[in-house]
């Protein structure tokens, strides 16, 4: 899976990123970007069915972090506290 963001300040949103990501910290970092990897559910073993739910899965949890993100409330929130709302997100 493939998103793009595009940020004003990278290194300032290195920090920000890994929330959103479950933790993980970038797989390519550049002066100018950075990569974070996802597992693709597409690699998921065993029965048809297994592999369909496993991207299933992955996409509902792309989609609810995506709206939790969204819904934050985010001309309220200084930088530690849109930090900690991040993270908290990230752990669902």
């Amino acid at each position: 899976m493939h998103i793009h963001v595009s940020v004003e300040n990278l290194e300032d949103s290195i920090r920000f990123y890994p929330a959103m990501f479950g933790g993980a910290e970038p797989s390519v970092l550049k002066d100018d970007y950075c990569k974070w990897e996802l597992t693709d559910p597409a690699s998921a073993e065993g029965s048809e069915e297994s592999k369909q739910q496993a991207i299933w899965d992955a996409a509902v949890i792309v989609k609810r972090r995506i709206e939790l993100f969204l819904s934050l409330p985010l001309d309220k929130l200084d930088a530690v506290a849109m930090i900690k709302a991040v993270h908290d997100i990230g752990k669902q």
